[in-house]
């Protein structure tokens, strides 16, 4: 048997997906987030945690903010991490988080391609609205500051950046301000 978000899910996206000829476009991926945030409030609110299985939600600092998460790994977890984690996970984060990122702000903001000058004080324009090495530094960075303390591996994603683009943000203040809502979440929450 499917289960009733399953459904949901369908549900909304064939109603939301336009179909039956309307020319009107909704945003389904707002109308999922808020589903499944009503049936995360849902779940959380009628399980029972009698023996403290799971501390969410996190009541005003009730848990720690950030943890040592390597603690207590040998060499062999390091190794199985490495094979079976990392490594598998290089061609897709490099076409998906750095590859594709550059291509498709190339696509989105050709007006804040970088000028370059080829010595002659000639600019010529290159296609690098953002660089390959920028991007890999940035998810490396990100990833190896924050894994160790409990963070999730994260990534900049294509997708991630069309559908802010989708929905409106043209500037990085949206980013900031999306930063700004998940820490609070993650503190208050």
């Amino acid at each position: 048997p499917q289960s009733p978000s399953s459904i949901m899910d369908r549900l909304l996206c064939r109603v939301g997906g336009g179909s039956g000829g309307s020319k009107k476009e909704y945003p389904v991926g707002i109308y999922l987030f808020v589903i499944g945030g009503i049936f995360s409030a849902i779940t959380l609110a009628t399980t029972n945690n009698l023996d403290g299985q799971y501390n969410l939600p996190l009541k005003f600092f009730g848990a720690p903010i950030a943890i040592w998460a390597l603690e207590g790994l040998g060499w062999e977890e390091y190794k199985v991490g490495l094979l079976e984690g990392a490594i598998p996970q290089l061609p897709l984060t490099t076409l998906n988080s750095v590859i594709s990122v550059c291509c498709l702000a190339h696509q989105l903001y050709p007006e804040k391609r970088r000028k370059t000058s080829n010595g002659n004080n000639n600019i010529n324009r290159t296609d690098a609205v953002i660089s390959r090495r920028e991007v890999s530094i940035s998810v490396g960075l990100m990833n190896l500051l924050l894994c160790p303390f409990g963070g999730m591996p994260n990534c900049q994603g294509a997708g991630g950046l069309a559908g802010q683009h989708r929905m409106g943000a043209r500037h990085g203040s949206s980013v900031v301000f999306l930063g700004f809502l998940k820490i609070c979440l993650a503190i208050f929450f």
